[in-house]
């Protein structure tokens, strides 16, 4: 039996939009390691370690909710 799943979501810039509370964000694996592991900068583009953690911090004082998808 195949799965259907019915997806809601809009696309934003992260440069320009303001996270709220009722946000719930699904974030990239990529988006973790470029916040958290401080050698990201050595291999990445500069949007990658400015544009995503600073909106990603902006989610966690909005209280948005943040998801991931573990990998296996």
């Amino acid at each position: 039996m195949s799965v259907n799943y019915t997806v809601q979501a809009e696309v934003v810039d992260i440069r320009s939009d303001t996270p709220k509370k009722e946000d719930i964000f699904l974030v990239d694996t990529n988006v973790w390691y470029w916040q958290t592991y401080t050698n990201a900068s050595t291999s990445s583009r500069l949007y990658q370690i400015t544009d995503y953690p600073s909106y990603v911090a902006k989610a966690i004082s909005a209280n948005s909710l943040l998801l991931y998808c573990g990998q296996y």
